[in-house]
């Protein structure tokens, strides 16, 4: 083989070789941060709450991952007072996704539920 062929291939595999190593030290570096935030979470969290967080993790992950982000914020700059409770992660999750809260409603006898607003249009229907 050629001297000059064997240096350039030496040169690339050291490339390829440091490369390599750099993106080992991101994603250990990345995973490292990811613990972090799950110890942070399941600190702050109700056990109710994290077990919730967790299924939203695996079914909603860009909610879940602004959820977090907004609870290490809060964490961090010291505005958590109490653990964060079940209702305020659905609460987040609402408001994250851009949905109202929704009184619903079954009367005796009736298999139907309904929205408070249908609830009240078909009362005032039936008055007419």
């Amino acid at each position: 083989m050629d001297p000059e062929l064997q240096r350039i291939m030496r040169k690339k595999m050291l490339e390829l070789m440091k490369k390599m190593e750099e993106e080992k030290k991101k994603e250990e570096q990345r995973k490292k941060i990811e613990q972090q935030k799950m110890a942070i979470m399941q600190a702050v969290l109700m056990p109710d709450a994290y077990k919730y967080f967790l299924e939203l993790k695996k079914n909603k992950p860009t909610v879940a991952r602004k959820i977090e982000d907004v609870i290490i914020y809060l964490f961090i700059n010291r505005r958590l007072v109490t653990k964060v409770d079940l209702i305020d992660i659905k609460r987040l999750e609402r408001r994250i996704e851009g949905r109202e809260p929704v009184i619903m409603i079954k009367r005796r006898g009736e298999d139907e539920v309904k929205t408070l607003s249908e609830a009240l249009k078909s009362d005032e229907n039936k008055s007419d």
